[in-house]
């Protein structure tokens, strides 16, 4: 019998270590037991007893119980190798087979030993095994039976042979079920394991909390999305407030049969980063109160599809831009000749009139400049690809911007601009779309209490990284919305609504994302991502 026979002889972890410990118990308990009952007998009988008799019945109990405490001991060496396993089986039968011979106890009870042992060897040598000991019992038996002092008349044969068919169909049986257990035993161990590595290594993010947010387990998925080396003990409903109540509504809801699981989308800031979390909770069917909590990071979902929605709109109002720009200039042009060639020749002393042909003058300039910035705004953004450095274009800006007389001076601000690769752009278009972001940037600190302005830039990954945040006005969630929309403005008469839509074309012809954080009051952050090409070196 080879030492790779069954898993109970080459595994040594979990449930099978308690499955060895309980067979090599009963193997001790059975010659315990025959211990015990001939000690019952021997106190029994007050009259007169065979000491020889009982002294050699103790002393052979007593080597079965040795040797299998030494194993009991000694388990995980003995289970290693199948071969010595297999001979103290076989030896458990020789001592059974000398009690036998040697004892006054009752047949029947040897017979039940013996089943004992071929059920044993059937859970750890299966069918073959179990089969082999079978035969190695019906042997023993029948020879010690053979050679005893009873009549041997014809019933005796019959039930000789009754005995031994009982042998060989418990090994069989028994042997079948072991190897039916045992397959079902390594199919459910796979399955686990199976669901382990998924849930060990999907990106989503699993947890398993209670009811009040207490962290039980965590996937390393949902390690990553909140940065830490371990959740278990921490409470969700702190790492996420807004989820709190989220999940109350729906544990009240779910009391009343109303829903087993739900879903929604909830922001995380991390690390200065401004994350979108789907989040679905589901409640397990089983008799703890758990709940299985999925996260997905779809921040870059969402800003996919952010992108696309501008860009869809783009298109539509580019091409409306283009045909106004040209249904107007062309009259526009004629009016503005035709009052110049005019007004020399018309005699005008009311002051009121000179104020009106001024203001006239002045209009029809603004609109020339609006339809200049149609035209701009129309046609596509061609892109040199100059070698260009982030942080060399904005302290050009905030150049620009701390000599223009229009903006506050007293703004505190925070730069923190790395030495950064070069990229391949246009240094005068990214430059006006820079100024386009922090002049607006100005102009929302323009009633704040204590202005301040953070700018960095730094180098994150495979991409540039140009963060620009205040602490102004903010804006709504309508606002945010639209903020790149065309001709859409918070400004009134001074702002035509096309800077930050020429800014957003700039940066698209740049292949940098964009993304926007602002809650009313509390200000508003743009976050630039450029994409680093292959070959990119820093200056």
């Amino acid at each position: 019998m080879t030492s790779d026979s069954h898993l109970l002889v080459t595994k040594s972890k979990g449930p099978l270590n308690k499955m060895r410990l309980i067979i090599q118990s009963l193997r001790v308990g059975v010659f315990v037991l025959l211990f015990g009952l001939a000690l019952l007998v021997h106190l029994s009988q007050s009259t007169f007893f065979n000491w020889d008799f009982y002294w050699q019945f103790y002393c052979v109990s007593a080597l079965g119980i040795l040797v299998n405490l030494i194993g009991l001991i000694r388990l995980e060496k003995l289970f290693e190798n199948g071969r010595w396993l297999f001979y103290s089986f076989f030896f458990d039968v020789l001592l059974i087979a000398t009690l036998l011979y040697k004892s006054e106890l009752n047949v029947s009870l040897f017979l039940f030993i013996f089943l004992i042992e071929i059920l044993l060897m059937a859970l750890i040598f299966q069918t073959r095994g179990a089969l082999l000991l079978a035969a190695i019992c019906s042997l023993s038996f029948s020879t010690v039976s053979l050679l005893g002092p009873e009549m041997k008349a014809m019933t005796f044969f019959f039930t000789l042979i009754l005995y031994n068919v009982a042998f060989f169909c418990l090994a069989w049986i028994s042997g079948m079920l072991a190897e039916q257990l045992e397959y079902q035993g390594i199919s459910l161990s796979d399955l686990r394991a199976l669901n382990e590595s998924i849930v060990q290594t999907i990106p989503s993010g699993l947890l398993s909390v209670t009811q009040e947010g207490i962290v039980l387990t965590a996937n390393p998925g949902a390690l990553q999305i909140f940065k830490k080396e371990s959740m278990e003990g921490e409470n969700l409903h702190l790492l996420l407030p807004d989820f709190a109540m989220e999940f109350k509504k729906w544990f009240s809801s779910a009391h009343t049969g109303a829903a087993t699981s739900f879903k929604t989308e909830l922001p995380l800031r991390r690390d200065g980063d401004n994350l979108i979390l789907q989040i679905q909770v589901i409640s397990q069917k089983t008799e703890s109160s758990d709940f299985l909590v999925m996260l997905e990071d779809v921040t870059e979902v969402r800003r996919l599809e952010l992108t696309i929605l501008h860009q869809q709109k783009l298109a539509a109002i580019g091409g409306l831009a283009s045909g106004i720009a040209h249904e107007l200039g062309n009259p526009l042009a004629a009016v503005s000749a035709n009052i110049q060639f005019l007004e020399p020749k018309i005699k005008i002393e009311d002051e009121t009139d000179k104020k009106l042909i001024h203001n006239t003058h002045r209009e029809i300039a603004r609109l020339g400049r609006l339809i200049g910035e149609f035209k701009d705004y129309a046609k596509p953004e061609k892109i040199s690809v100059d070698p260009i450095r982030l942080d060399l274009i904005l302290k050009n800006v905030l150049e620009i911007v701390k000599n223009d007389k229009n903006l506050r001076n007293d703004v505190l601000l925070h730069t923190d601009l790395e030495i950064l690769p070069e990229i391949r752009g246009s240094q005068d278009k990214l430059l006006q779309a820079f100024l386009n972001v922090i002049i607006n940037a100005f102009q929302a600190l323009a009633t704040t209490e204590n202005p301040e302005l953070q700018i960095s830039a730094k180098v994150i990954g495979l991409e540039v990284v140009v963060r620009i945040r205040d602490n102004g006005s903010g804006m709504s969630e309508e606002t945010k919305t639209r903020l790149f929309e065309p001709f859409y403005t918070t400004k009134g008469r001074s702002g035509t609504g096309l800077g930050l839509a020429i800014t957003f074309k700039i940066l698209q012809a740049h292949e940098a994302n964009i993304s926007v954080d602002s809650k009313k009051n509390q200000g508003t952050e743009f976050i630039f991502r450029f994409p680093i090409k292959t070959g990119s070196r820093k200056s």
